[in-house]
């Protein structure tokens, strides 16, 4: 009888140690989810602010109809990050200027610059300035900016790998897999000992 009372108490109490623990990790999980992705966009927005200020020093006062072209140009070439793309398009959605891929994604397929201008010509038309994409089997998170200097209008996409943002959240998802079951357990056999001394006679 006793021994039954024991083992009511205990799974009880760890039941009820699991679901706080689970909303627990649910909650810390999605805050840090959403810190993550707005630390991403932030970062996006300063990129793009440092590639426009130096295609504007590039461009200087001049008027020239390939002013833009040298500006993007000099810009990509100085501005060259391995989870990052520049795509620059003027207003009719023809391509300026686009920077060289990141190595990690080739090795998952293969890549070809052409392939990759069409899906980033689409976010032009969305008003929203951040998107989320899916290309080549990845994730990825576009900003997009539109500009104009010395009477010249152009877009300005910035592209960014989700890579390493998914990877470090499914580590922190297996690690709150790895740790709520083994405090479970403690908890458990520190439950079941705990009630067989407050029920011993």
């Amino acid at each position: 009888m006793l021994s039954s009372v024991r083992i009511r108490l205990t799974l009880w109490y760890t039941a009820a140690m699991a679901v706080i623990l689970i909303l627990l990790a649910s909650a810390t999980y999605l805050i840090i989810r959403q810190n993550v992705r707005a630390r991403g966009d932030a970062q996006a927005v300063e990129l793009a602010t440092t590639f426009l200020s130096t295609v504007n020093a590039e461009m200087g006062e001049s008027t020239k109809p390939d002013s833009l072209d040298y500006g993007v140009a000099a810009a990509i070439s100085e501005h060259r990050f391995r989870d990052v793309v520049f795509a620059v398009f003027d207003p009719e959605g023809h391509l300026i200027g686009m920077s060289e891929w990141f190595p990690e994604d080739r090795r998952h397929s293969e890549w070809k610059r052409d392939a990759l201008v069409a899906p980033l010509r689409e976010v032009l038309i969305a008003s929203e300035p951040f998107q989320s994409v899916h290309f080549a089997g990845r994730n990825y998170r576009v900003y997009v900016e539109r500009f104009s200097f010395s009477q010249q209008a152009a877009t300005l996409v910035v592209l960014q790998s989700l890579f390493h943002q998914h990877e470090f959240l499914e580590t922190l998802a297996e690690t709150f897999g790895v740790v709520i079951p083994v405090t479970l357990l403690i908890a458990g056999l520190g439950g079941y000992f705990l009630a067989r001394n407050s029920l011993s006679p």
